[in-house]
């Protein structure tokens, strides 16, 4: 009698150990794939459709500047002008201007929006606005025209941006350039800011 109950007894705190320990190992499991969350890179569009990412606005409203200058005007439509020049950062969205063409008589500034968003959390600037049900809805660009930092109105001009959030670019005909000595600022005026945070398993 006394050796079967000392078998149910240590069949039972052997039970109860190997539930311990599955147990502690999934902890330290979840903790290290929580730690990998915060070097793990993902994509703004992954953020924005999937439920297990909350998100919130923290700002409507996030313009930058570009500005047309003459050494970056192409000789032709054969020509690109490399620029490679770092607009702004927001959030964890760096904004660079990559290059200028001539196109149709109009010179197109295009720009790239690099996404340094990691799983865990942060923050990004997106071209959609999202609603509480996961639906998307496009943003229509405001552009505001500068010379020499007084307000210019301009009746002809293009924009353009790519999927994901990823590129932008807009074009003045070349003959307004000249007419204002080349020297153009551009207010693009498209992108909300969005914190998130990630509350998967």
């Amino acid at each position: 009698m006394k050796k079967l109950v000392y078998r149910i007894i240590r069949a039972l705190f052997l039970v109860a150990f190997l539930i311990l320990a599955l147990d502690y190992s999934g902890k330290v499991a979840k903790e290290k794939r929580y730690e990998s969350y915060a070097t793990e890179a993902v994509d703004v569009d992954t953020i924005a459709a999937r439920r297990e990412y909350t998100k919130s606005i923290l700002s409507l409203t996030e313009p930058f500047r570009i500005s047309f200058q003459k050494q970056w005007i192409p000789e032709d439509e054969e020509h690109v002008i490399d620029i490679q020049q770092e607009i702004r950062k927001i959030g964890d969205t760096v904004v660079t201007l990559e290059k200028a063409y001539l196109s149709r008589g109009d010179v197109t500034l295009a720009l790239s929006l690099e996404h340094h968003t990691v799983v865990r959390s942060g923050a990004f600037l997106y071209d959609y606005m999202i609603d509480k049900d996961g639906a998307q809805h496009g943003i229509t660009p405001v552009l505001k025209f500068y010379s020499r930092n007084e307000p210019l109105a301009v009746d002809s001009f293009g924009y353009g941006y790519g999927s994901g959030s990823s590129s932008v670019s807009v074009s003045i005909p070349l003959e307004i350039l000249e007419q204002y000595n080349y020297s153009i600022d551009v207010e693009y005026d498209g992108f909300v800011l969005y914190g998130y945070e990630y509350t998967g398993d």
